[in-house]
């Protein structure tokens, strides 16, 4: 079943010298051809998380209060990216240029995934 996933980042900056200049930055981005959330269960170790074929990124949302840091990877020989464990990470790719990509995790958790 496909569905039309829209994503839309807005940074805006105040302080010192950044009063009133509108947003700093914002992208929106539309698939129409998207694929329906999902979510994946980590382990005390590495997942590889299947890509579905429509999908264009990822939003991946931890629970709430999660103390587990997660490292994101391409495979599980990679460095990765370690993310704070409450927040978000977003990964956008072009089309079928990923089957899989990897969670390394200290610990067992639900998260969502928000296909893009």
């Amino acid at each position: 079943m496909a569905t039309t996933n829209n994503l839309t980042v807005t940074v805006s900056v105040t302080g010192s010298g950044y009063g009133g200049q509108g947003p700093f930055y914002s992208q929106t981005f539309t698939n129409a051809s998207g694929t329906p959330p999902g979510s994946i269960a980590t382990a005390n170790g590495f997942v590889a998380v299947p890509i579905p074929a429509t999908a264009l990124g990822v939003v991946v949302v931890p629970p709430a209060g999660s103390a587990l840091v997660k490292t994101y990877k391409g495979v599980t020989g990679d460095t990765g990216i370690p993310t704070d464990p409450v927040g978000i990470a977003i990964f956008k790719w072009t089309a079928a240029q990923l089957a899989t990509f990897g969670v390394l995790s200290t610990g067992v958790e639900t998260l969502e995934l928000i296909w893009l």
